[in-house]
């Protein structure tokens, strides 16, 4: 399997981004890697190694986070990279770059799946009871209820074929758990949810979240990417307190052992929360794959959203879409 790696996106590129593709192109077997990106750059970072299944297909355009999404010049790394899925060249990419160019180069270049209106990202968020797929995670900004319908059917397959999901559970976001609870796009879609083949429990709030309600939560992006990057900054000023207090603990009179003992669950429960363990996320509803990472993404992120796009494709879901969309649509 062929992958694409957008070397030059993100905020650590290209270090952190080279440094986990070879990572990943030594752990992982059955892949080969196409380094995007610039060569002199490439071959500058630090460790840089020749691999016999990584190549480096040299460009020096890139896409900055303030650049505007919709690039006329097919010389840029994520045109590049998609340009590629699209040859087939490669089965995949992954970006830690501009969000909203890598969704603009796949709909624009590879289409959409016949019959999905709006792409969507399902992004799974960290629970004690398992991984919760939100989607959209900022994909669609203004949604109509066929989109968050669609997108629910998008999550149920990615939290089953990804997460081992067995018919999972689909909530819709609103601002309570009644049916008659929301705006006109919840009200709306809540009926198509609840007359689909899904299996819909009905309306959740951000607090049910970790409260094992649901497996897929649905919202419209804007919503979505707001409520994610409260949680991510909400879980990093949790650690960083709770790392503080434990600091001062094992200043003082309390047991070592005891100290080491909570900084150790502390430890534990920052790993469930780091995105890094997870990679990325895809852009589902498009005729190709893309992993989008975090833009502060670092050599594991990149190593894992290398092993997602493998896994995203050996598992076939966007035939899965294809299939279910078209039964029902």
């Amino acid at each position: 399997m062929r992958i694409a790696v957008d070397a030059m996106g993100g905020d650590h590129a290209p270090e952190q981004i080279v440094k986990g593709a070879l990572e990943a192109a030594e752990a992982t077997p059955g892949i080969e890697l196409i380094l995007v990106g610039d060569e002199e750059a490439i071959k500058k970072v630090d460790g840089f190694k020749e691999l016999a299944n990584v190549s480096i297909n040299h460009v020096t355009g890139v896409i900055s986070f303030n650049d505007d999404p919709v690039s006329r010049s097919r010389e840029n790394t994520i045109a590049v990279c998609c340009n590629l899925v699209k040859e087939k060249k490669a089965d995949a990419y992954v970006s830690a770059g501009h969000t909203g160019a890598c969704m603009a180069a796949a709909v624009i270049n590879w289409k959409k799946i016949a019959k999905i209106d709006r792409p969507a990202i399902p992004t799974p968020i960290p629970t004690p009871h398992g991984e919760v797929i939100l989607i959209d995670a900022g994909a669609t900004a203004d949604c109509k209820p066929l989109n968050l319908h669609q997108f629910a059917i998008m999550g149920s397959i990615y939290s089953e074929r990804i997460f081992g999901r067995k018919n999972p559970r689909i909530g819709l976001l609103s601002n309570g758990t009644e049916d008659r609870k929301g705006n006109k796009l919840t009200l709306e879609t809540f009926g198509l949810l609840k007359s689909s083949k899904l299996n819909f429990i009905g309306n959740v709030e951000g607090s049910s979240v970790f409260k094992n309600v649901c497996d897929v939560i649905v919202c419209d992006g804007f919503t979505g990417n707001v409520m994610l990057k409260s949680i991510e900054s909400s879980c990093e000023m949790v650690m960083s307190t709770a790392k503080k207090i434990m600091g001062d603990m094992a200043g003082g009179s309390k047991s070592g052992e005891a100290v080491s003992g909570v900084l150790k669950v502390m430890t534990d429960l920052q790993k469930k929360l780091d995105y890094a363990e997870y990679g990325g996320a895809p852009l589902l509803g498009v005729l190709g794959t893309c992993i989008i990472s975090h833009g502060s993404s670092k050599a594991k992120a990149i190593k894992n959203a290398i092993g997602l796009a493998k896994k995203f494709v050996s598992e076939k879901i966007n035939e899965a879409i294809e299939q279910d969309i078209s039964g029902l649509f």
